[in-house]
């Protein structure tokens, strides 16, 4: 434990002292030493997690630093108003460990309404800048365009609150995906009260008997954990992952997308999963033994998902969270099958309580 606290200690520190994009990446470097160490170590899953989000909220925010000083440099003065910059998906739940790709927002406080293209202005520029020192530093740009370098995704509060109200109704497909990402959402910088506005319109939007709970269900209840007839794994078939499981959409984000569909019923603002779950399981929304079943399911998936994902890595392939089931030994494979199970029994709980009757 000491060895391990000096070493983070070290990372965050070379991370807070960088003034280039080029020391960060160096620092990026680091931050991937220490996953492999902790790893090496056999860290608890919760550890990891805590660890490495800080260790790239860190890196984050020194990049936002750097990129607002080139604002100033170039002429377009500080930010015109208080702002938030919002990490999403993984990152917002504080599960990412190695360097994904991004998936990130920003929202501003209302400006004056003769300010407003001005200040729409400014912070898309910044996200373009703060996106691409991301990039340079190992995070690459999302494919779906779900940054804050996308008008989409750059929103003044009151854009933010109407969009959430919009969500409140019949949501199309792609708009359920773009909102499973949002409430995720973690701040990094700025005042507490963008974020509480936020979540003040989630909940009411989007809370206890809301649409939306159903939609997110339905969605979700469309595919099943890979476990068929005498708890058998389910492998892909054919292509590039023929005889694999893919242990996040397959696996981990069955998990991830049912608590978080609990936790938007009970208003709950924490993001995390394992911190939803404890949540969920103190207001008797989930029972405490079954909480614990889930817990240690998550927490096996994704150390199987870290493990073969950094495995990958050190060999120069992309990491792409499959596994072959059929190469784990044989304890390793009955803790598999058990989280699978554990997915199932979630499944069904969810879908009595909030997928709409037919």
């Amino acid at each position: 434990m000491k060895t391990r606290s000096t070493g983070t200690l070290w990372v965050a520190r070379t991370i807070e002292s960088q003034d280039t994009l080029a020391g960060l990446q160096e620092a990026g470097r680091e931050v991937d030493l220490l996953l492999s160490a902790l790893i090496a170590e056999r860290a608890p899953v919760p550890v990891l997690f805590e660890i490495m989000s800080e260790m790239h909220r860190r890196l984050t925010r020194q990049i936002i630093t750097l990129c607002e000083k080139d604002m100033e440099r170039e002429g377009y003065g500080p930010p015109p108003v208080p702002y938030n910059w919002l990490d999403l998906g993984s990152a917002g739940r504080k599960e990412q460990t190695l360097r994904t790709d991004q998936d990130n927002a920003m929202v501003y406080a209302d400006p004056p309404g003769d300010k407003a293209a001005a200040a729409a202005e400014y912070f898309l520029l910044l996200g373009e800048k703060v996106v691409e020192g991301l990039a340079q530093c190992g995070f690459t740009k999302c494919r779906g365009k779900i940054m804050a370098a996308n008008p989409k995704w750059c929103r003044s509060l009151s854009d933010w609150q109407k969009t959430i109200d919009h969500w409140g109704g019949r949501l199309s497909s792609y708009e359920v995906r773009d909102l499973t990402i949002f409430l995720d959402f973690r701040p990094l910088n700025g005042p507490s009260f963008l974020t509480q506005a936020l979540w003040e319109q989630i909940f009411r939007s989007l809370g206890a008997g809301s649409p939306a709970s159903h939609r997110l269900t339905g969605d979700e209840l469309q595919h099943h954990p890979p476990l068929g007839l005498g708890k058998r794994f389910i492998t892909e078939k054919s292509g590039p992952h023929r005889d694999e499981i893919n242990l996040k959409t397959a696996a981990a984000l069955h998990i991830v997308n049912c608590l978080r569909i609990f936790a938007l019923h009970y208003g709950i603002t924490e993001t995390s999963t394992l911190g939803r779950l404890q949540q969920l399981a103190a207001l008797k929304a989930i029972d405490r033994d079954e909480s614990e079943y889930i817990q240690d399911a998550f927490e096996a998936i994704m150390s199987f998902r870290i493990r073969e994902n950094l495995r990958k890595f050190r060999c120069g392939l992309e990491p792409d969270d499959s596994i072959k089931p059929h190469q784990l030994s044989r304890r390793e494979q009955d803790v598999l099958r058990s989280g699978l199970s554990v997915i199932v029994r979630l499944q069904k709980q969810t879908g009595k309580y909030f997928n709409m009757p037919r």
